[in-house]
């Protein structure tokens, strides 16, 4: 990875921080969340600058999908936290956590499955900030904008646009590949459906 951009706060209680992968050819991004008692870290890649002066402390560590362990061990390792991912998300880091399907997740956030993409895709919403988080479902690349994932990475394209049919109503998202949307997010996806 080369590039790495320095942490930046789309919203209030958001925390973003992104790096260009040569090896994927894209940009990844990723996601710290204050959901009001704890900073969720959604698909972490190194922090700038090695995480020296980190502006907050993780608790949990979320994969939204199956392609996303990136760097969660080191983060896993360096916090002594945990990494959570779907029941059907093929990890391979050693003691993943598995969520329950019909649990609710604490700190008020929601888990919506998002089946026809990549293994154990799940967005995540916190109706506090009217904030999605989505892994590689929606993406929002500055070089080609907001779009769904191409077919040829899903397992079920058209069952993939079924499932982003049944989020809720969100205002504010963002993406594990790209830029946030502060504004209107969920009207502006539902378009591309």
């Amino acid at each position: 990875m080369t590039r790495l951009t320095p942490s930046s706060s789309p919203f209030p209680r958001v925390c973003r921080w992104s790096a260009y992968s040569a090896i994927h050819k894209v940009e990844l991004t990723s996601h710290a969340v204050w959901d009001g008692r704890n900073w969720r870290v959604f698909d972490p890649i190194p922090f700038p600058e090695g995480g020296s002066g980190l502006p907050f402390l993780p608790d949990r560590i979320v994969l939204t999908n199956e392609n996303h362990e990136r760097d969660s061990v080191a983060w896993r390792d360096r916090f002594d936290i945990e990494v959570w991912a779907a029941p059907d998300a093929a990890i391979e880091i050693p003691g993943v956590h598995r969520w329950n399907a019909e649990s609710p997740d604490e700190g008020g956030w929601i888990r919506t499955p998002l089946p026809g993409g990549p293994g154990g895709e799940t967005a995540f919403f916190l109706p506090s900030l009217s904030l999605m988080v989505f892994g590689d479902a929606v993406v929002h690349l500055p070089t080609r904008g907001l779009e769904l994932l191409p077919d040829k990475y899903c397992r079920d394209p058209q069952l993939l646009r079924n499932s982003l049919r049944r989020l809720p109503s969100f205002d504010r998202a963002v993406f594990a590949h790209g830029d946030p949307l502060s504004t209107n997010a969920g009207e502006r996806i539902a378009a591309l459906l």
